[in-house]
């Protein structure tokens, strides 16, 4: 993640703010993005994965590096209260 697809991602515009592994738990992997409205996920998503680079190079040694089955996808935003 830190080497290859967060750099790759970055350079197809995304913005990374942070990622995290698990202390005591060796398969938790967290990374925050953040996108400018709801419309530029799609958009950026589209980017990276349209890229041949991804297509032929990256997608293929995800299944290898993650369980599918667990990944939890959330949208959170920033909270502006007090």
């Amino acid at each position: 993640m830190e080497q290859v697809v967060i750099p790759f991602q970055v350079s197809k515009c995304m913005v990374v703010v942070a990622s995290f592994v698990g202390q005591e738990e060796g398969d938790i992997y967290i990374w925050i993005r953040q996108f400018e409205d709801e419309y530029e996920p799609e958009r950026l998503h589209e980017a990276v994965r349209g890229s041949d680079r991804w297509q032929n190079e990256i997608s293929p040694k995800v299944p290898s590096m993650m369980d599918r089955s667990s990944q939890v996808v959330q949208r959170i935003e920033l909270h502006q209260g007090l």
